[in-house]
Formats: C-alpha cells, structure tokens, sequence
C-alpha cells in the first residue's frame, strides 16, 4: 500500500530571505510597513501545503503581523519563558534584517559610483584630451542622484554640442570646456521646469546674450507679471506657451537693448489687463461729468508735458518750444486715431497704450543716444510715466468717457486747450 507524499516545508536559507528583502525594498507588501519600524518575514504566496514552491516568485515580503495574520501566538505551559523565547527570537531576526537592510543601502551606493564613472567616462570622451576635476566628479555624482539618468545623459549632450569650441588646428578650445561643464548643472534644471517656465528661462537667456545691460532679477519679474496677467484673463498653458514663442520671443530678439524690450513687454502687461474692460461696460456721463473730465486730464497732461519737457534735456540739447509741440502734437495724433477707428466700427486694441504706439505717433523723437546708466534711468521713467498717462487719461477703453460722443467732446476740448500751450511758448 502506497502512503501518499507527504509535503514538507524545505527551510529558507539566508540570501534567499535577503534576495526577497531586497526585490521588495525591505517592505511589507500587505501593509507598507518598512524595516527597521517592523520585523519582516517571507510569505509564500501559494502556500507549502497546497503545492507551492520556494521558488522567489512565490516568494514575497511580509511583515510579522500580516504573516500570521494577526492572531495570537499560542502560549504552552510556561507563557512567560514562552513569550520571552520569542522576543529573542524577534529580536534576533531585526537585527538579520538591519544587517541585510545595510548590505542593501550599501549595493546601492556602489551602483551610485558606478553609475557616476560612466558619466565621467562620457564626459571626458567628449572633451579629450582634457579630463575632469574630483570636484567635478563629485558634483556629478550629485547629479545622479537627483536627476533620470537620461536627463544627464541629454543635458552632457546639449552642452557639449552647443558649448565645445576648435581653433583653427581644430584643437579643443580650454575655455570652451570650462564653459561647457558649467553649464550641464543649468540645463539640467531647466529640463525639469514646468513648460512656462522653461520658456521664460528660454527668453531671459536670449536677452542676456543680445543686450549689452540685463537685469536678470528684473527681467524675471517683468516676464512672470506678463505671464500672471495673461492667466488672469484666463489663458491656458498652451495659449500662453505659444504667445511666448510667437510675441515675447519674437520682441526679445528685435529689441534693440534692455530698455526697449522691458517698455514693450510691461506695456503689453498693461495692455492686457485693460482687455476687462470692453465696449458692453460703457455707462452714461452727464455733461457736468464729461467737463469735469476734461478739467482733470487737462491738468494731468500739463504736469506731464513739463515733466518730459525737463526730462528732454537728459538726451540732449531741445528748444522747450519744440518739445512742447512734439508732445502736443502726439497727444492730439493719438486721440484722433482712436476717433477715426471707433467711427468706423473698429478694434482700437493695437493703439492701446505701448512703447510702439508713442514711437509711432512721434512722442519719443528725443529720446535718443541711450549710452549711460543716467539715461537709462530716465528712459524707463518717462515710459511708465507716459503710460499711466495715456492709460488714464486718454485711453478711450479705460471706461471713463461712456460713449463716443463723449469721447469726442474731450477730444476737442483737450485739443484746444493743448493748442494754446505751444502758442504760450
């Protein structure tokens, strides 16, 4: 008579248990619980009694709870010797499991080294017959740590391509790998940068290598303004992402120097948050109002015109009387150009108050030769004052006229008022 095989539970041996630790990261699967906070143990997933195997697929990570299912160990006759029996035992087995856990976090370190020689290997293929510093070593074991592999390996491959310089022997140039090296670290970062952001460092970057003066502090607080106020008429990532490309970068690269670029795009920021307020929000002004409007721009333009007429002579040397007249005239040139389009149903967008709208008009004829850090100053100053202004006070869209009709009231009235100025002189 044949007595059936019995099954019987083969003993795990040490680096098995470590093997299963370790594919497992020292985790309970059940609960999450790590070591060293629990004792860990190998669970069968198909159970020894119903066939199963220690094959390491069938094998997984416990902790002691979640292995004997919370229950009870039972107690024989002596509980107390019994219970002590088995704290050592729990004892014994965390401190197996702490030494495994470092053997582990040491595996790991090694693979960090490792892991940095091939980026060193990489590296120094790229700049032979130069090699790198220990510092530079060390920083990029850094790296390794913090970034995807395939983000280092792109960002050494950018900057070699973009950085790397020959002489005429076609030798490799020592500072343009010094340059190069420096630069891996920036490029790392911008790659791991929201969308935008990327974008924006894309365009302080063209700035910084077109324009003699950059303020990159400033510069990053003109170009987030710009960004903050297209989100808060409610453009998306992708609306803004592409106005960035096609506008932004477009300007960055026309502009002529810091001062220009930084008119233009805080001008533009104005711009936007002006598009709230559309034809659908005029209101009705009385007769009483309009003159009383009138009253106060008049009075505003006067103290801006003296204010540029002074200002002029930071540029160069003006006859007051000619200054008066450029300014004068550009205002009424300005208020006659929105008349003519809103009679004729059209967007007045494009006159909305901008560095392009006063060039065009003529306001900043004097303002030329911009070579010192006086001048500079003095540019930016009038450009904000100039756009208050003419935000203010002569903007058709700023809500304050009602209708055209009213509009064309103080755009006579302040042209004849004007007109007398430049006779006075």
């Amino acid at each position: 008579m044949n007595k059936a095989k019995s099954t019987q539970r083969k003993a795990l041996s040490k680096k098995l248990r470590f093997e299963v630790f370790k594919r497992d990261k020292f985790t309970c699967v059940y609960c999450g619980r790590k070591a060293p906070d629990v004792v860990l143990e190998v669970d069968h997933i198909t159970p020894v009694a119903k066939g199963g195997d220690n094959n390491i697929i069938n094998l997984v990570t416990s902790c002691f709870e979640c292995n004997r299912g919370k229950k009870d160990i039972p107690l024989h006759v002596n509980e107390s010797l019994e219970k002590q029996r088995l704290q050592m035992e729990l004892i014994q087995e965390k401190r197996e499991q702490l030494e495994m856990l470092f053997e582990w976090k040491k595996s790991l370190d090694e693979l960090d080294e490792y892991g940095s020689e091939l980026y060193v290997e990489y590296i120094e293929s790229k700049i032979e017959p130069y090699t790198l510093s220990n510092q530079f070593k060390t920083n990029i074991l850094k790296l390794f740590k913090k970034y995807k592999p395939e983000d280092i390996f792109d960002a050494i491959k950018i900057s070699t391509e973009k950085y790397l310089k020959y002489d005429s022997n076609n030798e490799l140039i020592q500072e343009s790998v010094n340059e190069c090296l420096g630069k891996i670290g920036g490029i790392l970062v911008n790659k791991n940068l929201p969308p935008i952001k990327q974008k924006l460092s894309y365009i302080k970057g063209i700035c910084r290598n077109r324009f003699n003066y950059w303020d990159d502090r400033k510069g990053s607080m003109i170009l987030n303004d710009y960004v903050k106020a297209l989100i808060s008429v409610g453009w998306t990532e992708n609306q803004i992402l592409e106005d960035l490309e096609n506008e932004v970068i477009k300007i960055s690269k026309e502009s002529k120097n810091w001062s220009e670029w930084r008119q233009i795009i805080e001008n533009w920021t104005s711009q936007i948050y002006s598009w709230e307020n559309d034809e659908n929000n005029k209101f009705e002004v009385t007769n009483e109002e309009i003159q009383s409007i009138i009253d106060s721009s008049y009075a505003e333009l006067c103290f801006y015109i003296e204010f540029i007429k002074y200002s002029a002579n930071i540029f160069g040397k003006y006859n007051n009387s000619d200054i008066v007249k450029t300014v004068v005239t550009s205002i009424i040139k300005y208020n006659q150009l929105q008349y003519e389009k809103l009679c004729r149903n059209e967007s007045i967008e494009n006159l909305s108050p901008r560095h392009k709208v006063y060039i065009d008009i003529g306001l900043f004829d004097f303002i030329k030769n911009i070579d010192s850090s006086l001048k500079i100053a003095f540019d930016c100053a009038i450009s904000a004052y100039t756009n208050k202004v003419f935000i203010e006070e002569l903007y058709y869209n700023n809500d304050k006229f009602g209708n055209i009709d009213n509009f064309f009231i103080f755009q006579k009235s302040i042209e004849t008022k004007l007109k007398e100025l430049i006779n006075d002189e």
